[in-house]
Parts: structure tokens; sequence; C-alpha cells
């Protein structure tokens, strides 16, 4: 089984949720911290690979790719 996370990380597609459009727009708009818990199925050199959902068979679903340079903590949790 995957060892399971909690990665705090500033998310880089923050500015894409909101619907900028114009340079101005970009006055006192700040980073967005985030966090996720999931399974680690896979990690890179410069990712981790966090699945909200892992089976059995070792299939998973709802992947998010999160890079390790927008990492501020990386927990490993316990049952």
């Amino acid at each position: 089984m995957a060892k399971m996370l909690k990665i705090t990380w500033v998310d880089a597609q923050f500015l894409d949720l909101v619907g900028l459009c114009h340079p101005q727009d970009l006055d006192g708009v700040k980073s967005q911290e985030c966090v996720i818990v999931g399974h680690l199925v896979k990690e890179t050199e410069t990712d981790y690979f966090i699945a909200k959902e892992l089976w059995e068979s070792g299939a998973f679903k709802y992947v998010h790719i999160i890079p390790k340079k927008m990492v501020k903590q990386v927990r490993e949790l316990w049952e």
C-alpha cells in the first residue's frame, strides 16, 4: 500500500481560478497556501503524485501533481 502523506504547498494554479485578465487585476493578489492528504502513488526528482483514491488492486483516481519546489511541508501519516 502507498504511503499516506499530508502536503502543504503554494498552489501555482490559484490565479487561474479568479478569472484575471488585466495586469492591474494582479494588485493585492497573494499566493494561496493549500493542504492535501492522499496516497503517494509516484515520486520523481521534481514532483509528488498524490491520489485521492487508491484501490487494493493498485489502481488509483483523482491524481494531483505537486511540484516539490512549491512544497512547504510534507508529513507522513499513520493509522
